[in-house]
């Protein structure tokens, strides 16, 4: 008997849901159509959206069983939700400045924590690019011995690139990248003149960089006498991009006065090495200035291609003493993965110890604390009301309530309040997000969300959960006898307990 394998299976969390919410009789019927629409949608879109298709209709069946389907069709589980549902809205109403102090926090802290998630992931995929050779690229990077210490830069000598290439045998490519605004100028087409600042990039550039043509194609895009350029320098020039294609320009700066085919336009992305508006070969450079080219001249950055299993250990041996065959120096070279560098970009007597990876780490704690912050916000206020409420659980438990059906009661409460707060906090951060932007110096978007999808709703579950835990298990203690006139029984360890919710919510503040 064959099975499929596993990775085109339909989605675990899918069945999980239906199996909860779904009588026996319809959830038999409902897996079999869905499965079979899966395996469609397999062959004709692809696994990843066969799965987001498989949930969705999860979710449609879930949210029909909720609203209007029959009672025969769900499970105790999906009416006992839509009871607890009816009866939040209906204390919502009721209590309408308590339900908007509610919304309004847990909105905000879920709003900074989408934030803070769509930074500190575009931050982890900085150097993350899907072009070919993107996993084997190794930038070479040198130690400078001083008598004050070691000093790591990732500039080294002209000629190195081409000398690793064909000397050592782990080395695929070598790719020589020269940027710097040193060699700014002007690029003219009639008499549009622009300001421009070039990047050189030696052969296999597009093949370890991430760079999107909007026009043109890369397969010889860095020939003689070809450029590449930007998408806001063509539209200043030939008013779209498509039209730039073909065109011939002049870029005129200290070094040379020449003129070019436009053979692409790109869009500029956050991870790009330096700040750029055209990109040129590396031996254009070599041609304006041929006497750079020897081993008394930097400011070249070199990034290898290396070979599949070369051992970096023992590559790393290998080059320490590279240098020393063409001049006399204490210099000494190393490779670091590229996809490490801009997170463990920080070096310590020549050794990488961290980088930006520490401010990942700090503002990642930074949204655990807001959301923790919110959710206190939320118990507190929930049991300090609590006298509202009281002679409702009272009747409950009177007509057979056990405890734990009133826990769930408000952990589906909190939950509710949450996935509302979340609809306003995504709609905050699509109206701030330009704003954050111009902040951070970012171009994050929620055009593509799929990566979004998961963590948004664990943010909103485990916040709902949190802020429900206190305010379930304390409302629902209360004895029917005592509940039922209206009283609380007062608990000194209940009031103790939000004293110290406030004090580590301020101290927190502080922090």
């Amino acid at each position: 008997m064959t099975t499929r394998p596993k990775d085109t299976d339909p989605p675990r969390l899918g069945r999980w849901l239906l199996e909860r919410f779904c009588s026996y009789d319809f959830l038999s019927t409902a897996l079999w159509d869905l499965d079979e629409l899966f395996k469609v949608n397999v062959a004709m879109k692809g696994i990843r959206r066969a799965k987001l298709i498989y949930l969705k209709e999860v979710i449609s069946i879930i949210f029909y069983l909720f609203f209007k389907g029959k009672t025969q069709y769900s499970t105790n589980t999906t009416a006992m939700l839509k009871h607890n549902f009816l009866i939040s809205l209906r204390n919502f109403k009721r209590y309408k400045g308590s339900f908007l102090i509610n919304l309004f926090g847990l909105t905000t802290g879920l709003a900074s924590a989408l934030f803070i998630y769509l930074w500190v992931h575009d931050e982890m995929q900085m150097g993350h690019f899907e072009e070919k050779d993107s996993d084997r690229h190794f930038p070479v990077v040198v130690n400078k011995m001083f008598s004050s210490g070691v000093a790591t830069k990732d500039y080294n000598l002209m000629p190195l690139a081409k000398a690793m290439e064909e000397e050592l045998p782990e080395v695929e490519k070598g790719i020589p990248v020269i940027t710097d605004s040193y060699y700014k100028g002007v690029l003219s087409y009639e008499n549009n003149n622009q300001r421009a600042i070039p990047l050189f990039a030696g052969e296999g550039y597009f093949d370890v960089f991430r760079c999107d043509f909007i026009a043109g194609d890369k397969a010889d895009a860095l020939s003689k006498d070809k450029v590449v350029i930007s998408s806001k320098l063509a539209n200043n020039l030939f008013g779209e991009p498509q039209n730039a294609i073909g065109k011939t320009v002049q870029f005129n700066n200290e070094y040379a006065t020449e003129l070019y085919l436009i053979s692409g336009v790109f869009e500029p992305s956050g991870d790009d090495i330096m700040p750029h508006d055209i990109l040129l070969s590396f031996d254009q450079f070599l041609r304006w200035r041929p006497e750079n080219n020897n081993w008394n001249n930097g400011g070249t950055q070199v990034h290898l291609v290396l070979k599949e299993g070369v051992n970096i250990d023992q590559f790393n041996a290998k080059i320490h003493d590279f240098l020393d065959n063409y001049l006399q120096t204490s210099d000494r070279l190393f490779v670091q993965k590229y996809t490490d560098t801009h997170l463990y970009g920080k070096y310590e007597n020549g050794i990488p110890v961290a980088g930006r990876i520490v401010y990942l780490r700090i503002f990642s704690w930074i949204a655990v604390f807001i959301l923790i912050i919110a959710c206190i916000n939320y118990m507190n206020l929930s049991t300090a009301q609590a006298t509202r409420r009281i002679k409702e659980i009272g009747v409950k438990k009177a007509i057979g309530a056990q405890r734990k059906d009133l826990v769930y009661q408000y952990f589906s409460e909190s939950t509710f309040i949450s996935f509302v707060s979340l609809a306003f906090a995504i709609g905050f951060v699509a109206l701030l997000l330009p704003s954050f932007n111009d902040l951070t110096g970012k171009a994050l978007t929620l055009a593509k969300i799929s990566h979004l999808i998961l963590p948004v709703l664990v943010f909103t579950i485990i916040t709902g959960f949190i802020s429900g835990i206190y305010p379930g298990f304390y409302l629902s203690g209360f004895k029917p006898v005592f509940a039922l006139k209206g009283k609380t029984e007062s608990k000194s360890g209940g009031l103790w307990f939000r004293k110290v919710l406030v004090v580590f919510q301020f101290t927190t503040s502080v922090v």
